[in-house]
């Protein structure tokens, strides 16, 4: 099933690190006067990405559907437009597409690129997807990508074809990214994570309504929702429970202490008890 393809690698932690490895020491709010069309990714400030994630707040906010969840996913997809577009001029840094599930076959980057334009193209066109679509306000939505998409792109005056070419690599790049986002199971998410089927199960401790008019409670299918894209090639599943005499075997004696894995710690939590 779809939605158990992707539910390990966080989204924040892909959005994160991108902006961590895109923006490292000068502004780009500010264009220089010559632009060096050789220089790398980290010749650059995170301004840029940074302008389209604060977007992305006020465009969750008034967008119908968009719970954490679905938030979550667009950064994931955000982030990894992004890091894909980007890629190309980092030098220490190799795409991570084949290491991911469901990603499809990305653009390849061939000649000079300036990666501001590039970066601004990208997020663009994914968030175009992301927020546009079958959202309740995606006119609205869109018309403020483009916005911010032409206002940086005015920001900076290039020569020849240069400008041309980093837009039109990032727009490939953020339409691929999109695309492979459409078959990850929760597609228009925004539309379905309260949905009218969903009976909350009755219990000692289960979720209750505590007003009247307070919606039904997100679908325990919707309550992880990372796409499957997201999923590492190496991980694997552990049982649900194990005996929590099985984890003390394990565990390293006083005398001879090491570290613990996390994952067998987080595997061990969930032990039942031996008494």
């Amino acid at each position: 099933m779809a939605m158990q393809i992707g539910k390990l690698l966080a989204s924040a932690v892909i959005a994160v690190t991108v902006m961590a490895e895109v923006g490292i020491v000068r502004s780009i709010a500010k264009a220089p006067a010559a632009v060096d069309p050789t220089a790398p990714v980290s010749a650059y400030s995170l301004d840029v990405p940074r302008a389209y994630y604060n977007l992305s707040f006020t465009l969750s906010k008034r967008t119908g559907g968009v719970t954490p969840p679905v938030q979550a996913r667009a950064f994931a997809y955000m982030g990894l437009a992004l890091y894909e577009s980007l890629v190309g001029g980092m030098p220490h840094h190799r795409s991570i597409a084949s290491a991911l599930h469901g990603i499809g076959p990305l653009p390849k980057n061939a000649g000079t690129k300036y990666w501001p334009l590039v970066a601004s193209a990208s997020m663009a066109e994914v968030m175009r997807g992301l927020w546009g679509d079958a959202t309740n306000v995606a006119a609205q939505n869109i018309a403020d990508i483009d916005a911010l998409e032409q206002q940086i792109g005015n920001t900076f005056h290039l020569e020849g074809s240069l400008a041309r070419r980093s837009v039109d690599y990032g727009h490939a790049v953020g339409a691929a990214i999109y695309q492979t986002s459409l078959d990850d199971g929760e597609n228009r998410s925004y539309l379905t994570n309260f949905p009218t089927s969903y009976v909350p199960p009755v219990c000692d401790g289960c979720w209750v309504p505590t007003a009247a008019a307070q919606e039904a409670r997100v679908s325990s299918e919707a309550a992880v929702v990372i796409p499957r894209s997201m999923r590492l090639h190496d991980v694997c599943e552990m049982p649900a429970r194990p005996e929590a005499s099985s984890c003390v075997s394990r565990l390293p004696s006083r005398d001879s202490w090491r570290p613990v894995p996390m994952r067998f710690a987080r595997y061990c939590a969930r032990a039942r008890p031996s008494i």
